[in-house]
């Protein structure tokens, strides 16, 4: 809420994270924050409660991870801010709610969720001149976008998962054919009964369905499984959307549900609430997803009769 970005690095000597670089980003609080992929160079996007959404590139810490000690600053220095603005999108009329870069092979893109209902999709054709990108949106709901994840499946269409305020979750798909994106999927039954605050897109690593997480302030994490063949690159063209039910509801967390996420292969997901804890599934045998450990604090703990280390 200090309207400041700050970024660290690991010092590989000690061990301990030490902050390398702290600026004033925005004019209101920083929701989110978002890494785009190493190949586009180091950029750094940030969106606020102020209605922008800000790039900013790293032109003072190339390698600084990967430095010897002394080119860390010590913990007493004045951190000094080599980020710098890259490029901003001012055109917004409400908040930003989340913002996110699209995965490599799509190219570099950058999708941002705004409490209007839309979701902004920017295409940066020249990574030098992030001034004239190609916009695209759709009109995700008539109350909020509030979340939203990219499909990271090289062999079907550019896909992004949207979660709304009022607890809706949507696929939409974007078409070469008719140049826009169309909504391919309602993820509603035994859906969520209020705001979506977070969907994650599990990694694409070769199984035959896509797999979508979504929590909210429902106080559930709701797990959606999708098959690819439904979402082949033939269908953005239908403009039909077909609804589609939660395979699994968890109810572990004893308050609202912030934040969800899976590993880099999509066989561990955790989730973050308001009941100060970090919860860990695991897919058994039969796909389901089962409680693995729960970190509170400094603790981790495994449910009686969890799987062992």
């Amino acid at each position: 809420s200090d309207h400041k970005i700050k970024v660290w690095d690991k010092d590989p000597a000690s061990g301990k994270w030490k902050c390398t670089a702290e600026w004033k980003a925005h004019q209101a609080p920083v929701w989110k924050l978002v890494w785009a992929h190493p190949e586009y160079g180091q950029l750094l996007a940030s969106c606020s409660f102020d209605r922008t959404v800000v790039i900013w590139e790293d032109r003072g810490r190339q390698g600084t991870g990967g430095a010897a000690p002394s080119a860390l600053p010590p913990s007493d220095s004045t951190v000094r801010a080599p980020f710098q603005m890259k490029g901003s999108r001012l055109d917004f009329n409400q908040a930003v709610n989340d913002i996110a870069f699209s995965p490599r092979h799509v190219g570099l893109q950058l999708a941002a969720a705004t409490n209007d209902g839309f979701v902004t999709v920017y295409e940066f054709i020249d990574v030098m001149d992030m001034a004239q990108p190609r916009v695209t949106k759709f009109e995700a709901s008539k109350k909020g976008a509030t979340a939203i994840a990219w499909s990271s499946a090289r062999f079907c269409v550019p896909m992004i998962v949207v979660g709304t305020s009022e607890g809706s979750v949507n696929i939409w798909g974007y078409s070469d054919t008719f140049r826009r994106w169309q909504r391919l999927f309602d993820l509603v039954g035994n859906g969520h009964s209020d705001t979506v605050h977070d969907v994650a897109w599990a990694p694409d690593i070769g199984r035959s369905s896509h797999v979508i997480a979504s929590c909210s302030k429902d106080r559930t994490l709701r797990v959606w499984n999708i098959d690819k063949e439904q979402t082949n690159p033939s269908t953005p063209g239908d403009s039909k959307s077909r609804e589609l039910v939660a395979t699994q509801v968890l109810t572990e967390h004893n308050a609202e549900v912030w934040r969800v996420q899976f590993n880099v292969t999509g066989t561990t997901l955790a989730s973050s609430g308001d009941d100060g804890t970090v919860r860990v599934w695991k897919q058994d045998v039969s796909n389901k997803w089962t409680l693995d450990g729960m970190i509170s604090g400094e603790r981790f703990a495994r449910p009686q009769g969890g799987a062992s280390d």
